[in-house]
């Protein structure tokens, strides 16, 4: 009987001890997966993946060649648990990126070694050799300022940090100059966001009072509702011919009522023109909400790659002469075009509806022009290296095709492919830029400075609720993992060994 009694409490208390082992190894491996990086241990389940990197963002990592180290600059208890989620992503995707925080209170004067800029809480600090770059907080979030609530409704931290990274690991700044002077629209601050993320500087220039610099990577005239004058059109020719770069964009006269035979000297040179009047489509798929606002078709360029499916929209453009390009020493291809039942009218305040005499369609309404330059053509002696004394590894192109750098151009016919406001003006209603339409701008800056890698990582949208599952869900089902269930075996141990031992 005594035996009996022994071996039933033995059994009890070997299953006390091995509820009591399971608990223990249960709050161990929360311990140990509490002190992982949080890359490792919690899955992005926001709508727009909010602390999740994108191709753009990989892209710009993988070609990291130097140490990266960004500086969250933090302080305890005013963490942005979003920011420090994204900041370790970068961390965990590439050994080449170093995370380091930052107390503000304990080290107040840190951020002085970097920049003289007022630095936010939870801005983030890129530095990489003796260059760095600042993405600062105030940056990451966008809001609705005609709403009545003080709501973020766009994240781009990803799109800041990643920037910071490309301008402090990459030395290849281009310079930018967009002309003033002739009533032009002001570049969009969607535009010159665009810019700043590529580690492009920009600056006006007034062609009346000045000319073209020699930094000028590429030139902007951007919907002027004036002419140039000839001094200035000749200077803008000049430049292009000696390997410039242009993006052009202009209005129709039918909405300006202003003609501008010195500005289309510049285009008319490479046998391209304006055929006035405006576009409209005639199907309906292939416009949104009126039949000005064109969904257009994209052909295959070299500013048209990675647009995949995105929308792109084209307001009230103009059509545009491609010309004869046979026989020519410069090429021109089409960037957007309109459908087989657009047509072209040539007065705004006409019906919208076609009407006999109207020409019709498919219409260019975007187009690119490129022509490679000789060394003769600039001026210089097509000559090999040697003969011209320099260094073979100092000239530039094909020694022996004469090759230099690519004179080019992409001419659009409205200001409403990259500026938001100006689309907006058109709807009379508040509008973003279609995603498509700020991808064009990006990779069509990067064609005009040959920049190697384009930063044009989107913001996301807070519109909608961000987690699948809320905080105090999250929170109760932690709870259940870390305290109840444990609790539960441990109880059953108990009353199994209470029970045993009472047989």
């Amino acid at each position: 009987m005594r035996k009996k009694k022994n071996l039933k409490f033995r059994n009890g208390f070997s299953s006390v001890i091995l509820a009591a082992v399971v608990f223990a190894v249960i709050l161990v491996v929360n311990m140990i997966v509490g002190a992982l990086p949080a890359f490792h241990t919690v899955y992005d389940v926001t709508n727009e993946k909010l602390y999740s990197i994108g191709d753009t963002t990989k892209g710009v990592l993988a070609a990291l060649e130097d140490t990266v180290t960004l500086y969250l600059i933090t302080e305890s208890g005013q963490e942005d648990e979003a920011v420090g989620k994204l900041a370790e992503t970068y961390a965990a995707s590439s050994d080449k990126v170093e995370l380091v925080k930052v107390d503000a209170v304990a080290s107040p004067g840190f951020t002085a070694r970097y920049t003289d800029d007022m630095v936010p809480l939870n801005s983030v600090i890129a530095v990489c050799g003796d260059r760095s770059a600042l993405a600062s907080y105030a940056s990451f979030y966008g809001y609705d300022y005609s709403s009545l609530y003080d709501t973020p409704t766009s994240w781009d931290a990803e799109g800041r940090i990643t920037s910071a990274i490309a301008r402090a690991a990459f030395d290849s700044s281009a310079r930018v100059y967009y002309t003033v002077g002739h009533d032009e629209l002001p570049l969009g601050a969607e535009m010159l966001d665009s810019l700043a993320k590529a580690n492009i500087e920009t600056a006006e220039i007034n062609l009346l009072t000045t000319t073209i610099p020699a930094d000028c990577d590429a030139l902007i005239v951007f919907a002027p509702g004036a002419d140039f004058t000839p001094e200035e059109a000749h200077k803008v020719s000049a430049y292009l011919g000696d390997g410039g770069r242009l993006l052009l964009v202009t209005m129709t006269e039918a909405v300006t009522g202003v003609s501008t035979p010195n500005l289309d000297s510049i285009p008319a040179e490479y046998g391209v023109g304006r055929k006035g009047g405006y576009v409209l489509e005639g199907d309906a798929a292939s416009y949104v909400q009126a039949p000005y606002l064109i969904l257009p078709k994209v052909c295959v360029s070299e500013v048209t790659g990675g647009l995949g499916n995105l929308n792109i929209v084209c307001g009230l453009s103009e059509a545009l002469d491609p010309g004869d390009t046979d026989g020519t020493a410069y090429t021109v291809t089409s960037v957007l075009a309109s459908g087989d039942k657009s047509y072209k009218k040539e007065n705004v305040g006409d019906t919208l509806e076609k009407e006999d005499g109207d020409e019709d369609g498919p219409f260019v309404l975007a187009l690119e022009v490129e022509q490679t330059l000789s060394m003769d053509d600039r001026g210089t002696p097509d000559v090999a290296p040697d003969e011209a004394g320099l260094p073979e590894e100092d000239t530039e192109g094909d020694s022996s095709s004469g090759q230099h750098q690519a004179t080019r151009i992409v001419y659009c016919a409205t200001p409403c492919l990259f500026s938001a406001s100006a689309l907006s003006a058109l709807i009379q209603q508040e509008t973003a830029l279609p995603e498509g339409n700020t991808k064009l701008f990006s990779n069509v800056m990067a064609y005009l400075t040959d920049s190697n890698l384009t930063v044009s990582v989107e913001p996301k949208t807070l519109a909608v609720p961000q987690t699948i599952v809320s905080t105090a869900v999250q929170q109760t089902l932690g709870n259940v993992l870390m305290f109840a269930v444990p609790g539960v075996v441990l109880c059953a141990g108990v009353f199994i060994f209470i029970r045993r031992r009472r047989r």
